[in-house]
């Protein structure tokens, strides 16, 4: 029979490596790449409540924005400003309406 060099080739190769050497070579591969990357597998929880943490600075920032729109609805009347700035310590919606429907 006529064997193409390809062919010899890859029956010599694979008749020189085993099941066994290429499952080791493979699992030496992957604890190599964890061993390198120890960040992935080593993720630490943050401490503390960063959602409380979060929604207290959303809350503080929304504060600061309410008093200056407020201050441009009274159009700089001190009683409108006086009556309506203290809705702005509420930090939701639902409430900051329910205060500010109650000051009209």
């Amino acid at each position: 029979m006529n064997t193409h060099p390809l062919e010899t080739f890859t029956r010599q190769v694979g008749a020189a490596v085993t099941r066994r050497t290429s499952l080791l070579t493979l699992g030496g591969a992957v604890l190599t790449a964890a061993a390198a990357h120890p960040g992935v597998s080593g993720a630490k929880k943050k401490s503390g409540n960063t959602c409380k943490r979060k929604s207290t600075e959303r809350c503080n920032r929304n504060k600061t924005q309410c008093a200056s729109s407020v201050t441009t609805f009274c159009n700089g009347d001190a009683s409108c400003i006086a009556k309506l700035t203290p809705c702005c310590d509420e930090c939701f919606s639902n409430e900051f309406l329910v205060c500010f429907r109650s000051k009209e």
